[in-house]
């Protein structure tokens, strides 16, 4: 779809008569309608705004109908887009030309009101419907990815644990060692799963996600409470850089989630006696919430394939922790499904900032 609230449709017509009937006739059903005077004029204009379906007259100078339906099926851009022949010429010839060269339909003029509205809308609908049917089947190979190669790593690091209660000379210490590893296990991995059933439910509403009004300190307090055993753990201190109180305009779960995930990937990576410094920054119109390790840090092509979305080579936590790497990634789309932006700074052997912007709220 061109627009949330209503689709754009090009009209390519050299007659101005031709042009005004149909601007007309589509903006009292409140599309937003894009008018070229020529193939070459429309082929300018899809380079910077991406129609939803276009009305094309088949006889025009220098470029007819044809050359231009060529051009657009041409353009990966363009080549999906629904093209409407809508011209004079009634033979059965014509007709049968603008199909072969990758037209949709065929309205003769002069138009039929009713009728052309009626057609317009039925290939916008077709269009949305396998909009719709691409978005589930590339859901679903994501899914599928991801539990292919993400699942893996932490079911091993599982595995390994509960093997160690085999040893017949388990020491009470010992057992007690590996409990505490098999609990951290254990909350990794429900981790690991609270994040996939996130995404996959926002993956399925994102253009119906909850937003509200709530304040920022009490999410971060929250997240904080809840990691600092392990922190403590590790001997390392959870600092929260504070200030007023901050309402914000966002989903809740969503910024708890990916602060729960950055929290986590920092203690991973941050070795014993440092610190982790969580909090965030005001402008005008938005809040960076960030959390600053002093840790390993990573190389600026792991850097770039996280914010790409990228599968990385993932390295052990400062005291062997292992982990699918999943939060990063799927934090990034969290937040840009709520409009916000994602941003990692880091250096190896210096530390890693990950921050995100979230809209503030305005009476």
């Amino acid at each position: 779809m061109g627009s949330i609230d209503k689709d754009i449709i090009l009209i390519v017509d050299d007659e101005p008569k031709n042009l005004d009937v149909l601007y007309k006739l589509l903006r009292q059903e409140e599309f937003k309608v894009l008018i070229a005077e020529d193939g070459e004029t429309a082929l300018q204009r899809v380079n910077y705004i991406i129609p939803d379906i276009i009305l094309l007259d088949i006889k025009m100078p220098k470029m007819d109908g044809y050359e231009t339906c060529l051009r657009l099926k041409e353009n990966p851009k363009t080549k999906d887009i629904p093209i409407i022949f809508v011209t004079a010429l009634s033979d059965a010839i014509d007709e049968m030309k603008g199909f072969s060269v990758g037209g949709v339909d065929y309205i003769t003029k002069p138009i039929h009101a009713a009728t052309t509205l009626a057609r317009i809308k039925t290939h916008l609908a077709l269009r949305q419907a396998q909009n719709s049917l691409y978005e589930i089947n590339h859901f679903k190979d994501k899914l599928l990815s991801i539990l292919s190669h993400e699942l893996r790593s932490p079911l091993d690091a599982l595995d390994e644990v509960l093997h160690l209660f085999t040893d017949n000379n388990l020491t009470e210490t010992k057992m007690k060692k590996y409990i505490s590893e098999l609990s951290e296990n254990i909350k990794r991995n429900r981790l690991f799963l609270e994040n996939l059933m996130h995404w996959s439910y926002y993956q399925m509403q994102k253009d119906n996600i909850s937003m509200e009004k709530f304040d920022l300190q009490d999410i971060i307090y929250e997240t904080i409470a809840f990691f600092e055993p392990l922190a403590k753990k590790k001997s390392i201190q959870l600092k929260y850089i504070s200030y007023d109180k901050c309402y914000v305009w966002n989903n809740p779960n969503i910024v708890k989630l990916v602060l729960t995930n950055l929290i986590a990937n920092a203690i991973k990576f941050t070795n014993s006696g440092f610190g982790i410094e969580i909090g965030y920054e005001i402008s005008d119109a938005a809040a960076t919430v960030y959390v600053k390790d002093f840790g390993i840090g990573m190389s600026e092509n792991t850097r770039k394939e996280i914010l790409a979305g990228g599968n990385y080579k993932l390295s052990q936590g400062t005291k062997g922790e292992k982990g699918a790497g999943l939060g990063l990634k799927l934090s990034k789309e969290f937040i840009e499904l709520t409009g916000g932006i994602f941003f990692i700074e880091s250096e190896l052997n210096k530390g890693s900032t990950f921050s995100f912007t979230t809209k503030l709220y305005r009476e």
